[in-house]
């Protein structure tokens, strides 16, 4: 009896692990956020994933460019936002899928 609680609660340390949220502010420079879903910019623009990222479009929201200097570009003006205007993301790339939270800038 001992054993199968060790082991259930040893699943669910692990499973909490793996959904442990990052900050938005920790995104990797050269990624793209459309709505609620992020994406690195190299699998934003493999023709493979063309759909994915048309239906994210389609969905709306707000797009936003981290550059490869750090800085969030709002995809309209072109302007350089604060990360707190970074909404929770479910990012993508070619390796990994990780969630990120808004950041909490109190």
């Amino acid at each position: 009896m001992n054993n199968k609680i060790t082991n259930s609660v040893d699943t669910d340390l692990m499973m909490a692990k793996d959904t442990t949220l990052e900050a938005v502010d920790k995104l990797p420079n050269g990624t793209v956020v459309i709505g609620n879903k992020a994406f690195d910019l190299a699998y934003a623009s493999d023709v493979n994933n063309e759909e994915e990222i048309s239906k994210s479009i389609v969905a709306g929201g707000e797009v936003y460019v981290k550059d490869y200097d750090g800085n969030w570009i709002e995809n309209v003006t072109g302007e350089i936002i604060d990360v707190s205007v970074i909404p929770a993301v479910v990012y993508k790339n070619d390796d990994m899928v990780i969630n990120f939270e808004k950041v909490n800038k109190n």
